[in-house]
């Protein structure tokens, strides 16, 4: 005799599970092809469309211990000043802070993906972001040429706001004179 495998006949025994191979539309699932575990490592959480990039942090840039993965940030980015010579001409470049992204889905904080907010000793050095390609390249120049803040957004809010940014100049009125 010859006994062929059986379908799942409820649904609670796929909910969540990731397939291991394609399942044609109408054809059975069977149990062993399908994955024991619901799937939680990072290459099955990322968003289609995007890539998962990991950015140094410290407790003021990630928001302390108040961010958790789930939550969506807002990158900005400082610059400082610099000169730069240019055809024997001197360019000045003022220290300058602007949004670099906003609406940013965090995925994993260290090497945690759950989205708990557990205080357990240190805190982690690395927050692993979820982002198109050309913002990985936008996020990894801004990285090794100034200085990275998260700002944790509120739950509700997914409003883009445009920014001119800002610079010193800004803030208040320059207190010295230029003599001439």
């Amino acid at each position: 005799d010859i006994t062929l495998p059986i379908g799942v006949t409820e649904k609670t025994e796929i909910i969540g599970k990731m397939t291991k191979e394609r399942i044609v539309k109408g054809e059975p699932i069977l149990i062993e092809r399908l994955f024991e575990e619901k799937m939680t490592t990072m290459p099955y959480i990322i968003p289609k469309g995007k890539r998962a990039m990991t950015i140094s942090v410290n407790e003021i840039s990630q928001v302390s211990s108040f961010m958790t993965p789930g939550d969506f940030v807002d990158i900005i980015v400082t610059y400082e000043e610099k000169d730069k010579e240019l055809n024997g001409r001197k360019i000045f470049y003022p220290k300058y802070t602007k949004v670099l992204m906003q609406n940013v889905q965090v995925l994993g904080i260290g090497r945690n993906m759950e989205e708990t907010n557990k205080i357990e000793g240190e805190l982690p050095v690395s927050v692993t972001l979820a982002v198109s390609l050309l913002d990985a390249e936008k996020l990894i120049l801004s990285e090794e040429s100034g200085t990275l803040r998260l700002v944790l957004r509120p739950a509700t809010d997914d409003e883009v706001i445009t920014t001119p940014g800002v610079i010193r100049d800004d803030l208040m009125t320059p207190k010295s004179r230029v003599q001439l």
